[in-house]
């Protein structure tokens, strides 16, 4: 649907407000196994951790200052991006 287009969700026009952009991120490499046998308590070795910090340099040299991660409850997810970025998570679970 082309912006000023009638349609399903109203007049078409656009609601003026700040620009957002989504970004979707995959967790940094995690151990194999946990020390709990759960599949959601696997955490990130250190080359993961090592991939979450990139990421959050990456982020801040392209100008990236999210205001909110929404992520996944389980240990890895969770981890990736509490690495350098200085915000909080959302887990899933208290959304």
């Amino acid at each position: 649907m082309t912006r000023g287009s009638a349609g399903p969700l109203g007049s078409g026009t656009a609601a003026a407000g700040p620009e957002r952009t989504l970004w979707l991120v995959r967790h940094a490499q995690a151990a194999t196994v946990s020390p709990t046998g759960r599949d959601a308590d696997r955490p990130l070795v250190a080359k993961g951790h090592h991939q979450a910090r990139r990421l959050a340099a990456w982020l801040r040299a392209w100008g990236a200052r999210p205001d909110r991660v929404l992520s996944s409850p389980w240990l890895r997810a969770a981890a990736t991006p509490e690495a350098d970025l200085a915000i909080s998570v959302l887990t899933l679970g208290e959304i």
